[in-house]
């Protein structure tokens, strides 16, 4: 009986060490909510439209309607932790819906940056990793963000802002 008793909780220890290290920390930040922000060079065509798919049942979108200089953007933060090294991966969700541009993403990561195209025409219901960057701790501007962005909106196509997440290695 003991060694049932030792042996259920050795497995049970191991379980625990095993599930405790294995998950990652999360944010998501979704659009319309804190720590995102979007915005536009021109008047009303370019204002993203809300819809009710995407991860959290809405998304907002944008049409391009044929005007070739229409700028807009979406923004979603990081709250950087202070004097942290921190590594992350940068991810955004497509919808099944209104998501059918190519589009880039610009993704900063402390003081450095770097862009990544996305055609969100080939994407349903997934998240899309745009990659894996580190921080580095102790510097005195760190910032983490992802902005989408499409500066030729000649097409018909539409550009979907939905979530994008953090996940902290």
């Amino acid at each position: 009986m003991r060694q049932k008793t030792l042996f259920s909780l050795v497995v049970l220890m191991l379980f625990l060490l095993v599930s405790g290290t294995s998950y990652a920390a999360t944010t998501i930040v979704y659009d319309g909510g804190t720590n995102w922000s979007q915005g536009t060079n021109t008047g009303d065509v370019g204002i993203p439209k809300s819809s009710a798919c995407g991860y959290d049942g809405k998304m907002r979108w944008v049409n391009g309607n044929g005007y070739s200089t229409e700028y807009v953007w979406g923004r979603w933060d990081y709250n950087v932790p202070f004097n942290t090294d921190i590594s992350l991966q940068y991810q955004v969700y497509i919808p099944n819906c209104n998501s059918s541009a190519s589009v880039n993403y610009w993704v900063i990561y402390g003081t450095q940056s770097t862009t990544v195209s996305v055609d969100q025409n080939q994407y349903v219901d997934a998240w899309v990793n745009l990659g894996n960057y580190f921080i580095p701790a102790n510097k005195s501007y760190v910032q983490a963000f992802i902005k989408l962005y499409n500066d030729n909106l000649s097409n018909v196509y539409k550009v979907g802002f939905d979530e994008a997440a953090f996940n902290q290695d």
